[in-house]
């Protein structure tokens, strides 16, 4: 293990009904708010989380965190389980700094309890930022807002760990492009750079002494090439917006 750098893997949930609804092109403003704001993983979702797990099962973490929302802790769970095989880890924290962008305002999940119940294996326990930073009404039409609730979860998690530590994340999509800014210091006013992200894919993002942030794996697919195309998501680019 090398102790000059501190490494953040951060991934994206797998597939969730809300993503299959979407593709199917199912109006979902008719559901319930939970069916709504916080849907669950699907099969394909659940195995592709699985199989990020298996992936990164030779690495060991120090802590893993999750968006409190259920496609997000149900992703971390899998991840926790595989870490399982060869370690003691048993604790999921729980960010509310970690939400997707433009859920509805005030809503944090469905809470401990019915987390616990879905996933008994995991010790869920909630933590947060001083600051405190949630989604708000509008947030998606200013990517400051979001990058600066980013920088507070990353400052956040730093400062509760040191280099030679790794820590995995599980949070969202739209939210991601805004975690990345945060963590490799690219301003959302002066940059149009937007991150590719398909469900379950990660990235490593490593923090050397010297100042150093390297970007090692960006939205990373690797575990889910060898599995059928059913498990593979429909591809989003990377791409630059030149003004």
């Amino acid at each position: 293990m090398s102790n000059d750098c501190f490494e953040i893997y951060v991934a994206r949930h797998g597939q969730s009904y809300g993503n299959l609804r979407r593709r199917q092109g199912i109006d979902s403003s008719v559901l319930a708010i939970p069916e709504r704001e916080d849907p669950a993983l699907t099969d394909a979702g659940k195995q592709q989380a699985h199989l990020l797990g298996e992936l990164l099962k030779n690495i060991k973490f120090d802590a893993i965190y999750s968006s409190p929302l259920l496609r997000a802790a149900g992703t971390a769970y899998e991840v926790l389980l595989s870490q399982q095989e060869k370690s003691d880890i048993d604790t999921i924290y729980l960010l509310d700094e970690l939400i997707e962008v433009n859920v509805l305002e005030g809503y944090l999940g469905r809470g401990l309890d019915f987390l616990k119940e879905q996933f008994p294996k995991a010790n869920f326990v909630h933590e947060q930022s001083p600051e405190h930073p949630v989604p708000r009404k509008g947030e998606g039409d200013d990517m400051r807002v979001s990058v600066h609730r980013a920088k507070c979860a990353i400052d956040f998690i730093r400062s509760k760990y040191t280099y030679g530590q790794k820590v995995f994340i599980a949070t969202h999509g739209t939210y991601l492009t805004s975690f990345m800014y945060a963590a490799l210091g690219i301003s959302p006013e002066t940059s149009r750079f937007r991150f590719g992200c398909e469900n379950s894919s990660f990235n490593r993002i490593m923090y050397y002494t010297d100042g150093k942030i390297l970007l090692e794996a960006a939205n990373d697919i690797s575990h889910l090439r060898l599995w059928g195309d059913d498990l593979i998501p429909q591809a989003r680019s990377l791409f630059i917006q030149n003004e």
